[in-house]
């Protein structure tokens, strides 16, 4: 029933995706750099480490560590703050015991909505590997106006004494962190709000007096069950290489197509003398992989230890069929540093960067390519997300349009045939804050090849030989490399 359930509503997302309208909605949390906020901050900090005394506590928090509510070691203190003790006391009664007399934990952590507990995962310690009965972590505060400055983050233990260590290396001793949440926000909020083609139906993660918070993209949203792979998407080996294709897809390449994804969402192959075809929507388009161009990228987008998966949004935008009309939405991508970099880490505490990795991801929903409705090109604006004030980003993409459509929708000849074209510009904004990481943009367009060649192999153990396809397109912004995979739904 369940598998049911999930097909419909992916046939639902993507039958409704031909009305899709601009949002470029994104995680615009307003990062309060005042000092009340970051006194509170502190405040909450020092009385959690003074907590980390009691086991039972500490065992609380590495269970939901490890739920991974949000794709990362993240536990949001909202959800955590009256969860009851063997003692009586609630977690957020047992940190208000260890403030000051003046102190008064309800009003500081309203002034912290998306209050969150992280444990980073390090080389010597993590979650995971966490001895709850003999090792009290110490407890470091995330600054973001001290980390955009290179000074050290402020820590803090058990006893009340005050530390501070580099948020550039990898800490060699069990430590918690205490931040914001960089996948939730609340959407009550009218500073940050979630896209509506991004969480189609999907329920809050909570709602209370602060807010209604909410993951801004389902890809962070660890409720939903893991999303099956279409049906014949076939198993990955290094991203770009199948040893099975989609029959529509295999049968375009075979006959040397120009336009390979005719043949999938119109039946349209010359060489076979089939010349036109009506649009079929039980295809889609889905992003599959991400990999760095180059190892010296990790400076660039890794900020610290503290930061956590990386979260990175693709922002898609696609020209409508008329002067100035515009489609967009956004799609995030969570990997560990991991993931993508193969690293090490030196004596002192450093990452030494030994070269990129692809990671590939369950693939992520776009939408059909309906040339009549979205042109020949689509525009694809990437950056890892990080907390800080919000700016929109204005941009344009431009896109051919064909006239070979007849009044039901038929498409006769193979891409725009011998038809007039038009080329539409449509600007479009998206919102970066003053902290993520650029990693600019690519396209791709719709004659692309689906596949670029072939080669045979003998397949492990027995030597038998098989047919290696070799896959595109790959949209590439200079710093980071997408690959896109067309699947079908049903």
């Amino acid at each position: 029933m369940r598998k049911t359930i999930l097909l419909l509503s992916l046939i639902a997302f993507f039958t409704s995706c031909d009305n899709i309208k601009q949002d470029n909605s994104a995680p615009s949390k307003q990062i309060d750099s005042s000092i009340n906020v970051e006194v509170d901050r502190i405040t909450f900090s020092t009385a959690l480490a003074k907590a980390l005394q009691n086991e039972e506590f500490r065992e609380l928090i590495k269970s939901e560590a490890l739920k991974k509510f949000d794709g990362d070691y993240d536990i949001f203190y909202q959800k955590l703050k009256d969860v009851r003790l063997s003692s009586g006391l609630t977690v957020e009664s047992l940190i208000g015991s260890y403030l000051e007399k003046d102190a008064d934990i309800m009003k500081l952590t309203r002034n912290l909505p998306l209050l969150t507990i992280f444990i980073p995962e390090l080389s010597r310690h993590s979650a995971s590997k966490w001895d709850t009965k003999n090792e009290i972590p110490i407890v470091g505060v995330r600054n973001y106006g001290d980390l955009a400055v290179n000074k050290p983050m402020k820590t803090f233990d058990s006893n009340g004494n005050e530390g501070s260590l580099s948020y550039r290396q990898d800490f060699l001793r069990p430590i918690i962190i205490v931040k914001d949440n960089e996948r939730l926000v609340d959407e009550r909020s009218k500073t940050s709000r979630l896209s509506s083609v991004n969480t189609e139906a999907h329920e809050p993660y909570l709602v209370n007096d602060l807010g209604q918070f909410a993951f801004w993209d389902n890809t962070f949203d660890k409720r939903i069950p893991e999303k099956e792979k279409y049906a014949r998407i076939n198993d990955l080996t290094d991203g770009f290489y199948d040893t099975e294709l989609l029959p529509d897809i295999r049968e375009a390449f075979e006959n040397g197509s120009s336009c390979q994804r005719d043949n999938v969402y119109y039946r349209i192959l010359p060489q076979l003398g089939r010349n036109s075809g009506v649009y079929r929507p039980n295809f889609a388009e889905a992003l599959t992989s991400i990999r760095f161009s180059d190892k010296s990228m990790f400076n660039y987008v890794m900020d610290d230890a503290t930061d956590g998966n990386f979260e990175f949004q693709v922002t898609i935008a696609m020209t409508g069929a008329a002067p100035g009309a515009i489609n967009s939405l956004n799609k995030g991508i969570s990997c560990s540093r991991n993931d993508v970099f193969s690293l090490t880490v030196d004596p002192d505490g450093y990452f030494i960067v030994n070269d990129t990795k692809l990671h590939l991801f369950e693939p992520i929903p776009i939408v059909g390519w309906n040339i009549k409705t979205y042109g020949d090109t689509w525009k694809f604006v990437v950056q890892e997300l990080d907390p800080g004030t919000t700016t929109t980003v204005s941009s344009s993409v431009s896109s051919t349009f064909g006239t070979n459509f007849t009044n039901n929708d038929t498409k006769t000849g193979i891409g725009f045939g011998t038809s007039t074209q038009q080329v539409f510009n449509s600007g479009f904004n998206y919102v970066t804050t003053g902290a993520s990481d650029a990693l600019f943009d690519g396209t791709a367009e719709y004659c692309q090849p689906l596949v670029t060649s072939m080669s045979t192999y003998p397949m492990p153990p027995f030597g038998f030989p098989v047919n290696l396809y070799s896959h595109g397109p790959q949209i590439t912004t200079g710093y980071v490399t997408l690959n896109m995979r067309t699947a079908q739904l049903w």
